[in-house]
């Protein structure tokens, strides 16, 4: 089964948004566009999971890494490979 899931944390200090997804059939780029462009947030991080069995998670790792995501500077980029 797929699912999408936005979780919001409205503070006084600072609000927390995050949005979960395991579907494959969708541009991570594009569906990562929409949901910024919903909350609009002035600072992001972003963690993509994907195992080696994952041809295409390990695609939309790439296009998020090689595009730039429009109103954002990318300051640092991880990749962390476990066993």
């Amino acid at each position: 089964d797929h699912y999408a899931t936005i979780h919001v944390t409205p503070e006084k200090e600072f609000s927390f948004a995050s949005f979960e997804t395991n579907q494959d059939l969708v541009c991570l780029y594009k569906q990562t566009k929409e949901v910024l462009k919903c909350f609009r947030p002035g600072k992001l991080l972003m963690t993509v999971f994907a195992n080696d069995g994952s041809a295409k998670g390990r695609e939309a790792q790439q296009q998020l890494w090689d595009r730039e995501l429009p109103g954002y500077k990318r300051t640092n980029v991880q990749f962390v490979r476990l066993e």
